[in-house]
């Protein structure tokens, strides 16, 4: 989709949640309404990975008004996750469990995890490590 002036925010939980942290103490809460405003503008958001984080009060809390907020605004959110559509649910709490899948394609990927078939070696990719020549054609 285009959307003039729209932006796309693609992270894990983590990642977003840490980015709604006050930075210093005495951050007031007019900084963190801001970003939260930011995250739940965003014309795309993609949570990466759901389920993996540490689930304190104060994340459960934001993903909740973030999650709720988008869906009353009919944002589309995509959302990665090893937990079973089932299953979801217990891990992130009835509500966020509705307002994710409410109207949602829910694609199942199976089969070997690639990463671990990857080789991430340097040597025979000179062009990552800085150490080989660049050859430009024009």
């Amino acid at each position: 989709f285009h959307m003039q002036g729209a932006y796309c925010i693609y992270g894990t939980l983590p990642f977003i949640m840490e980015s709604l942290r006050p930075v210093r103490p005495g951050d007031d809460a007019t900084a963190l309404r801001m970003s939260i405003d930011r995250v739940v503008g965003a014309g795309l958001l993609v949570i990466d990975d759901l389920g993996t984080e540490k689930r304190g009060e104060w994340v459960a809390e934001r993903l909740t008004m973030i999650v709720d907020e988008r869906h009353k605004r009919n944002k589309p959110t995509i959302v990665t996750t090893n937990i079973k559509p089932d299953d979801l649910p217990g891990a992130v709490g009835e509500r966020i469990a509705s307002r994710l899948t409410a109207g949602a394609t829910i694609v199942v990927a199976s089969g070997d995890d690639l990463r671990k078939q990857m080789d991430f070696s340097m040597a025979d990719k000179p062009w990552l490590s800085g150490t080989g020549r660049h050859r430009h054609e024009r």
